[in-house]
C-alpha cells in the first residue's frame, strides 16, 4: 500500500483557483483529499525574480492516478507551467487504504 500512494503539489495565484482544482479532483475521486496552504513563492521567470503569493495544494492520491491528475491540473491551470510534482508517502496503512479506496477515479 506504501508504493501505491503519493502526494501530488502544484500551486495556484489564487485561492479561488486552488478550490475549483480541489473540488473538481475529490468530486472525480482522483485525490482523496487535498490541503490548501497559503505561501509566499520566490522564483526567477523570464530572468526576473518574482515574489508572489500563492496557494499550495497537496493532494493525497495513487500513483495510477498520478497522469490524469496532472491532465486534469493542467486542463483547470492559469499558469502556462504549472508545478506538478510527487512524492511517495507512507504512514498509517488504515489511511494509505482511505486514500487508495477514495482516489479510485469512479
Amino acid at each position: 500500500m506504501e508504493n501505491q500512494s503519493i502526494i501530488i503539489q502544484t500551486t495556484t495565484s489564487t485561492d479561488e483557483e486552488a478550490k475549483l482544482i480541489a473540488q473538481h479532483l475529490v468530486k472525480e475521486s482522483l485525490a482523496a483529499c487535498i490541503h490548501i496552504y497559503p505561501v509566499t513563492s520566490i522564483y526567477e521567470w523570464d530572468k526576473e525574480i518574482c515574489e508572489n503569493e500563492e496557494f499550495i495544494l497537496s493532494l493525497k492520491t495513487t500513483k495510477s492516478q498520478k497522469d490524469e491528475v496532472f491532465r486534469q491540473i493542467k486542463k483547470l491551470h492559469s499558469y502556462e507551467l504549472p508545478e506538478l510534482i510527487y512524492f511517495p508517502i507512507k504512514g498509517s496503512q488504515n489511511y494509505l487504504r482511505w486514500i487508495i479506496e477514495n482516489s479510485d477515479g469512479s
